[in-house]
């Protein structure tokens, strides 16, 4: 069975999407690699880049996630663009929690 154009146009640009939030997120790695790794060689002049460039990996790629998720639940539920209190606290509710969330990982992935 032949997809429709739409459905594909619709896939297409998903994909699009996706590819360039990926795209944002690793040339913002490397500058943040870099970026870090220059302040780590001026104490430690044997510093490996692999370890500043793993760490805003994984920065940076948690975000792009976190942007995708976003974006995909905006698509689906349109009523989530609606100001109301209860979207409000529900919002802020779920933002303190993927905070708190970050916060732990970033203190889990700390040797």
């Amino acid at each position: 069975m032949d997809a429709s154009p739409i459905s594909s146009l619709v896939g297409y640009l998903l994909h699009r999407r996706t590819m360039g939030v990926f795209a944002v997120a690793a040339i913002l790695s490397i500058k943040t690699a870099m970026e870090c790794h220059g302040a780590i060689a001026l104490s430690h002049f044997d510093a490996p880049f692999i370890a500043s460039l793993l760490r805003s990996l994984v920065v940076w790629y948690w975000w792009a996630a976190v942007a995708l998720v976003l974006w995909a639940l905006s698509e689906r539920s349109t009523s989530l663009l609606r100001f109301s209190w209860e979207k409000f606290l529900m919002q802020l509710g779920i933002g303190c929690l993927l905070a708190g969330l970050h916060v732990w990982l970033r203190q889990e992935a700390r040797p």
